[in-house]
């Protein structure tokens, strides 16, 4: 009998906070699942649990007189770790910080519901979504008002290149994606990928051709 008192009192207090802690990380995990992201239901869920779980035993080994919060502290170090595993920096673009901040915010919600604050749970949980579904279609619009353009700038013959990086990297309605310098003996070519607004590709493309040492400009 002991012992089945002992679980009904951890069903009802640790176990629902383990409970709503599965369903609130599930529920992220699966708007990232339908929307194909790599850290999707299984994922989310684990770290929402395992967050809630180090937390409801950090409670219970710190006892009356310790420090509740040390143990759950490091999950937020921890997870931390995970989601510098999901961003991927290739050829110059950066890609899953949205994720990344996902498995932070997760991990959040997760603590909260281990620490028994289950409104501040179910009202991130509610935002997390809202933001990652409302703002995608947001997000659409304003990338489609900006294109991506690649320059084929060909130098003079003993023409320096620096000219050109500048104008590109100091041009704050540009975001260069990628810049390759070529040498073929005295023959000098740099190939750059930016993203901007039509307007803002059309000066770029203006000003690189009026730089001294530019042979030719190309832009596909």
């Amino acid at each position: 009998m002991p012992v089945m008192n002992e679980l009904l009192e951890f069903a009802m207090t640790d176990g629902l906070k383990l409970l709503l802690a599965l369903v609130l990380g599930g529920a992220m995990g699966m708007e990232r699942e339908l929307t194909g992201k790599p850290a999707g239901l299984r994922t989310n869920l684990l770290i929402a649990v395992g967050a809630a779980l180090l937390t409801i035993v950090s409670r219970h080994v710190a006892g009356e007189s310790g420090d509740p919060g040390r143990i759950a502290a490091q999950v937020v170090t921890g997870v931390g770790f995970i989601g510098a595993g999901a961003i991927i920096q290739a050829r110059g673009a950066v890609t899953g910080l949205t994720t990344a901040a996902t498995i932070w915010a997760v991990s959040g919600v997760g603590i909260a519901a281990g620490s028994g604050a289950w409104q501040a749970a179910v009202a991130s949980t509610v935002i997390i979504i809202s933001c990652l579904v409302s703002l995608r279609g947001l997000e659409s619009r304003v990338r489609g008002r900006r294109s991506l353009v690649r320059y084929n700038v060909t130098m003079l013959s003993g023409s320096d290149s620096i000219p050109v990086i500048d104008a590109v990297h100091t041009n704050p309605s540009i975001d260069a994606e990628s810049l390759t310098v070529r040498v073929d003996g005295p023959q000098r070519s740099i190939e750059i990928t930016c993203v901007g607004s039509k307007k803002a590709q059309q000066e770029l493309f203006r000003e690189l051709c009026a730089l001294d040492g530019v042979k030719q400009v190309q832009s596909d």
